[in-house]
């Protein structure tokens, strides 16, 4: 069972030392992530996308929405770990932790009945829009 749910910079997340308690999902907008070695891969899911609003997309070409596929990725890959009674913690990175986690850690929370800051206005809008209207 889920008990925290929480969004950080990737550089706290190069940091983090892993502990058996924790599963991570790592959003990147494309270059590597140097996380932990002593991360099980098992562990970590990790997505390429940018951090861009729907109607910003057809302005910003060069970069990458978040799509529906990403969404379907993240909820298998915590639902996968729903009932196993090890895992307690789920830790959501971006570059900045500001936006794209936060908007991730939103939809977990509200999924898991976690707590969380919900007046919190600077997620990303489209990437938790996706993930609510695939899996509500």
């Amino acid at each position: 069972m889920f008990k925290t749910v929480k969004y950080i910079a990737q550089y706290e997340a190069e940091e983090m030392i892993p502990t058996n308690t924790e599963i991570m999902i790592s959003i990147t907008s494309g270059w590597p992530v140097d996380l932990d070695k002593r991360w099980n891969p098992e562990n970590v899911i990790v997505l390429a996308f940018d951090d861009i609003e729907l109607e910003e997309a057809k302005y910003k070409i060069q970069q990458r929405l978040f799509e529906s596929w990403q969404a379907t990725q993240i909820i298998e890959f915590v639902n996968s770990f729903e009932n196993n009674p090890d895992i307690e913690d789920i830790v959501v990175h971006c570059f900045a932790g500001a936006s794209r986690s936060a908007a991730v850690a939103k939809f977990l929370a509200r999924k898991y009945k976690l707590e969380f800051d919900h007046e919190y206005k600077f997620h990303n809008k489209h990437v938790y829009e996706t993930l609510e209207r695939i899996y509500f």
